[in-house]
């Protein structure tokens, strides 16, 4: 089984989060408690783009709900937390900020509110933020906590990291999407964050093709970026959409990039040789006045060595360009003889 991949913190965010910890530890505006459920509302700027909502949940799911089935899929995926729930309550606090006087917004911990909704608790514990972050560390947060799933699609993940990255822009303008920002803001090493760039900077098809979670591999989809050549692109796309592994889309492309190489070191071989090919015969151009081969022919048939083959275009009729034509091919092989 391959080795699960997921984002890593840099050391100077890791300090960063640190310091903010310690100072929350000290400051008035963030407390621990223990909320009701219904006073929390979900965040609809989740990274995770979860559909189910709490009353979905409590209230069941209408049949008439153009997203039924999703959502239906989504509960059962939180079966298992739920009764883990019930066994040992929630170890992890969620994290909020007061959003006003009754309510607060969850900023991380979505699918255990859902889930402990889904095990009937009451309420949960919580990290309560008594003013809302400001929009980097919101996203930061939410980063961290999405950090440690495994369940995550490709989608979410590229969308997770843009929300990133929109952020710090806010804070530090005319920033460029580089390999080293991922690597200072996420901490994940060059190979992953080579992928993620080369994604982030990916082509229209292949992020709708990302949306639509038809492609859900990081790498597959970076092998996929990297293509240039329009032909070569649409094989290895297909090929993986039919479920191709990895290591036999990196030698599919490694062929066809190796054909067309081939196919262009031919096409220029065959234009050398046609510039180069010594010439064997002339070319006499084209006329579109018969009158003018007429006179040619006359010329040639003029000459005493040539006056005895009159007789064969006495026939001609010059004003037909067949018959002209045929009469100068005539005159040249009476020439050549």
């Amino acid at each position: 089984m391959s080795k699960l991949k997921k984002f890593g913190i840099s050391q100077n965010i890791n300090q960063g989060i640190t310091d903010v910890m310690n100072a929350v530890s000290a400051n008035v505006n963030v407390r621990y408690g223990i909320i009701p459920l219904t006073k929390i509302e979900i965040d609809p700027d989740n990274p995770r783009e979860l559909l189910v909502i709490p009353q979905d949940i409590k209230n069941g799911i209408s049949d008439l709900d153009p997203n039924a089935a999703r959502k239906k899929d989504e509960i059962a995926m939180l079966d298992s937390l739920a009764e883990t729930i019930k066994k040992e309550g929630v170890i992890n606090p969620v994290i909020v900020y007061k959003l006003n006087n009754e309510n607060y917004r969850l900023v991380a911990g979505e699918r255990r509110l859902l889930a402990s909704t889904l095990a009937a608790q009451q309420d949960i514990p919580a990290k309560i933020h008594l003013k809302k972050p400001d929009h980097f560390t919101l996203k930061l947060l939410q980063w961290v906590e999405n950090t440690e799933r495994v369940d995550l699609s490709l989608k979410e993940k590229i969308n997770n990291l843009k929300s990133i990255v929109d952020a710090y822009s806010e804070q530090h303008s005319g920033i460029v999407i580089t390999v080293e920002l991922i690597r200072e803001l996420t901490g994940l090493s060059r190979p992953q964050a080579i992928r993620y760039v080369a994604v982030l900077q990916a082509s229209k098809d292949l992020k709708q093709l990302i949306d639509d979670n038809r492609i859900n591999n990081l790498e597959k989809a970076a092998l996929i970026s990297g293509v240039q050549e329009p032909q070569i692109r649409e094989k290895v796309i297909i090929a993986c959409l039919d479920g191709m592994p990895l290591k036999h889309l990196k030698n599919l492309l490694t062929q066809e990039k190796n054909k067309l190489h081939q196919e262009d070191k031919q096409t220029v071989k065959v234009k050398q040789e046609r510039r180069g090919r010594k010439r064997v015969g002339v070319e006499l151009g084209r006329v579109s006045n018969t009158q003018v081969v007429k006179k040619l022919v006359h010329a040639v048939l003029a000459l005493p060595v040539y006056k005895k083959f009159e007789e064969k275009f006495d026939a001609v009729n010059w004003d037909q360009y067949d018959q002209a034509s045929k009469a100068f091919k005539k005159i040249l092989e009476i020439l050549e003889g």
